[in-house]
């Protein structure tokens, strides 16, 4: 007997050593293949920028100002065009940023078409078209959703080599090789998504954190490791990729460059940061609201009379609305917006969003072309002064267009140019009034600040103290990013938020107090159930009579000896009664499958108590990821809650983001809970004015029905 645990014991460890190293080898591979995959992205649009610049005239191939203009307008115009013609027909999900989505799908929720090899054409097509034009977008989010489509690529790939690892139930029961899939995935997809934002900051600390807040509500602790483990692996391939040029920006100031006053300084230019990433969030909103409004008003457009005065600036309008309305007339008037801004204001304006952080970022002075890449901010310091205000609201404005077009882009890198030109312009002022500071230090606390108050992610502070390799300006930076987050709540809801709400994504949302009290046994379903006392020729007719892919397992048919066992899957029954079937063994009870372990059930099925509340539902949701919690009462089956049910009727009273639908119909309780609860939702209220029904829970208490929040 000891020999046999022995063996039993080192086979397990060995089991579990060699998992183990299949998922670290796995990890790496990914960060690796994402990695590589985002320095072909990075290398292509800056090539695709520097072949802009040059065949428009910039780069000396037109010899009068016209011909530059009109060059740089045309080619500003086909690439920005040509990435929303790839998005609109290849995969219109792939368009924005892709966070918010990547929040859903971690979230449990499911976004068709997502996750494909063709969202990933489009979504690096189009975000290398918008980088390589000059638009002023980022790359951050299109590296956060591409990295997600490879790691789930990766373990679609992974099903189809290995069946047997992911189909086979276990024998003796357990753990089902679907649930465990399901882990596997979220994990993977949370360590893709950590790797996508490390390659495009080139931080992988940063990066790993961000992850953390930007794409996911609730985060396992047990994936953060993959997650390091991945973005390790991408930096490491980063870095031999880019050779010297790893880290984007290199200041070099003193120790601690900044005297004990300053520290007000940067307080004050927080505080101003914070609140201007609010209004930049507003802006965002009110044009996305603009143009659902042109919308709504192309679907209700009335002709009129044209022969008239009335008719005729009717006949205006619904053209207005068409325009703005049209993706690609939309998308030419904002290409153009900024190619003639770009072009007439200054040389400054015609660099890119990564050049433009550098000169901001570095200690050298901006006027006589004294900048990193030898470009003139201005003759002098009162110059310099104004063309930083005319840089900070140009580039306020026409990111916030750019970011809305129907096409792969993101918003944190022109944020950081926005928040840096308004600390480099706060600092160029104390130094202009006869204070010595250091200018590009105020630029690094100010982006920090500006970005964090426009996403609401505090890693923000990390991955600016890793994009500088500075840690001289951690404690202001850290203050900032606190400070930002802060004013900028005060003024808007972050901007993925807004994004999310913008597309109605569905998510668990945080309760609001007044519905703390709400009972789950309100949004119990009724249930198919398996019993421990059915004949396999029953359990036959059970699966005939139901399409449900999983089924709860009691111990008995009895309601008040039933105890809750677990769930199994359709295939695992369908397997077993065939097998019966088989045998002509159709009168054998269920329970000799179950004693045997030749039906495999999943003991850790989510289940929650029927008089927990509606907050603690939602948080079990959010937990599991999954499709149904199992209701109990004293550890026997009261019933179901349906994640898209429950999401549904949740939208319906606004709590939720997503869709409203209609919620009409009866909702009963399960096995042996009829007799205890009758809720009905469609009907008027009873026992109440004010729509609140009272239902018994059969331990002497009373639990508020659902007309409560209807």
């Amino acid at each position: 007997i000891i020999n046999t645990v022995r063996q039993n014991w080192s086979m397990a460890q060995w089991s579990s050593r060699s998992e183990m190293l299949r998922v670290v080898f796995a990890l790496v591979f990914l960060g690796a293949i994402i990695s590589l995959l985002a320095f072909i992205i990075d290398t292509t649009a800056s090539n695709l920028f520097e072949v802009t610049l040059y065949l428009t005239g910039l780069g000396g191939a037109a010899e009068s100002w016209w011909k530059h203009l009109l060059g740089f307008v045309v080619f500003h115009n086909f690439l920005v065009v040509l990435g929303v013609i790839i998005t609109a027909h290849v995969s219109p999900i792939s368009a924005g940023s892709g966070i918010p989505e990547t929040k859903a799908i971690l979230a449990g929720f499911e976004v068709p078409e997502f996750l494909t090899l063709r969202t990933l054409f489009a979504k690096s097509t189009g975000v290398i078209l918008m980088i390589g034009s000059g638009m002023p977008v980022g790359k951050e989010g299109p590296f956060i959703h591409a990295a997600a489509i490879v790691g789930h690529q990766a373990m679609a790939l992974s099903r189809r080599v290995f069946p047997q690892e992911h189909n086979s139930p276990r024998a003796g029961g357990g753990s089902l090789r679907g649930e465990k899939h399901d882990e596997r995935r979220h994990a993977m997809l949370s360590a893709a998504a950590s790797v996508g934002v490390s390659s495009a900051f080139g931080a992988p600390i940063g990066g790993v954190l961000f992850c953390v807040e930007a794409a996911s509500q609730i985060y396992f602790v047990a994936h953060y490791w993959g997650a390091f483990v991945a973005a390790a692996a991408g930096a490491f391939v980063a870095r031999i990729l880019h050779e010297n040029e790893y880290t984007v920006f290199t200041p070099s100031f003193e120790k601690t460059p900044y005297e004990r006053w300053e520290l007000l300084a940067f307080a004050v230019l927080s505080i101003l940061c914070g609140l201007l990433g609010g209004v930049y969030v507003r802006m965002f909103s009110c044009i996305h609201s603009m143009k659902m409004w042109a919308k709504i008003r192309v679907m209700a457009a009335d002709e009129g009379d044209r022969g008239t005065f009335d008719g005729l600036l009717n006949e205006l309008k619904n053209c207005l609305y068409r325009f703005i309305n049209n993706k690609y007339s939309w998308s030419i008037f904002v290409a153009t917006l900024c190619a003639l801004t770009t072009f007439g204001i200054g040389d400054y304006m015609r660099l890119g969003m990564r050049e433009a952080l550098d000169d901001l970022f570095s200690d050298d002075e901006l006027s006589e072309g004294d900048s990193r890449h030898g470009i003139k901010w201005g003759n002098d310091h009162e110059s310099v002064l104004v063309n930083l205000c005319l840089f900070t609201m140009v580039t306020s404005f026409t990111s916030v267009l750019a970011i809305g077009l129907p096409v792969s882009n993101g918003l944190v890198t022109p944020c950081f140019v926005i928040g840096a030109c308004l600390g480099r312009l706060v600092g160029e002022t104390l130094e202009y009034i006869s204070y010595e500071v250091v200018p590009g230090g105020y630029a690094i606390v100010g982006a920090a600040a500006f970005a964090t108050a426009v996403t609401g992610k505090l890693s923000i502070g990390i991955v600016v103290s890793e994009l500088t390799s500075q840690l001289s300006y951690s404690i202001p930076v850290l203050g900032a990013v606190l400070i930002g987050k802060a004013f900028g709540e005060m003024v808007s809801i972050p901007i993925y938020d807004q994004m999310a709400k913008d597309k109605h994504l569905p998510h668990w949302p945080e309760v609001p107090p007044g519905m703390l009290s709400s009972s789950t046994a309100s949004y119990v379903e009724h249930v198919a159930t398996l019993d421990g006392g059915m004949t396999m020729a029953a359990v036959r007719d059970l699966l005939n009579d139901n399409t449900d892919t999983e089924f709860p397992v009691v111990s008995s048919s009895n309601a008040e000896t039933s105890a809750f066992i677990g769930s199994t899957t359709r295939v695992g029954i369908e397997t077993i009664v065939e097998i019966s079937e088989a045998q002509g063994d159709q009168q054998t009870p269920l329970s000799k499958y179950l004693h045997n372990g030749q039906l495999p059930i999943s003991y850790s099925a989510p289940r929650i108590p029927v008089l927990s509340t509606l907050n603690q539902l939602c948080t079990m949701f959010a937990l599991y990821h999954a499709k149904r919690v199992y209701v109990t009462n004293s550890n026997a089956l009261v019933g179901i809650v349906n994640s898209e049910v429950l999401h549904e009727r949740l939208s319906g009273v606004g709590i939720a983001i997503g869709a409203a639908p209609s919620v009409a119909g009866r909702v009963h309780g399960g096995t042996g809970f009829e007799d205890r609860m009758s809720i009905t939702l469609d009907g008027p209220a009873e026992n109440s004015s004010t729509g609140t029904e009272m239902v018994d829970t059969g331990n002497g208490e009373k639990a508020l029905a659902s007309q409560e929040i209807l």
